[in-house]
C-alpha cells in the first residue's frame, strides 16, 4: 500500500468518525429518535413507572459513584511504614 492510499484512508477513517459526533447527536439517534423511543418506553411501562425507573437508576449510579471512590481512596491511600521485626519490644525502661 504507497503512502497516500494509507494517508486516504485514515483521513476518512478520522472524518467519518468526526460526522458521527457532531451534529448533536446521542449514540447516533437525532431528536426525533430519542422523542419515539421515550414515546415507546412511556407506552410499555406507563407514566407512573418512569419516575421510578428513574429513581432507581439515579441511586445505582450514585451506589457506583461511591464504589469508585471508594476504590480510588483506597490505592491512592498512603500505607504507613512497616515497622522492623526486632522494634516490636518498645521503649526501654530504666
Amino acid at each position: 500500500m504507497s503512502r497516500t492510499s494509507r494517508w486516504c484512508s485514515a483521513a476518512t477513517a478520522a472524518s467519518s468518525a468526526s460526522t458521527t459526533r457532531e451534529g448533536g447527536t446521542l449514540f447516533g439517534l437525532g431528536g426525533s429518535e430519542i422523542g419515539l423511543v421515550f414515546l415507546i418506553i412511556l407506552l410499555i411501562f406507563g407514566p407512573s413507572q418512569i419516575p421510578k425507573m428513574a429513581r432507581g437508576l439515579g441511586q445505582a449510579l450514585r451506589e457506583f459513584r461511591k464504589a469508585q471512590r471508594e476504590i480510588t481512596d483506597e490505592v491512592n491511600r498512603e500505607e504507613p511504614p512497616a515497622e522492623k521485626p526486632g522494634d516490636t519490644a518498645g521503649p526501654k525502661s530504666g
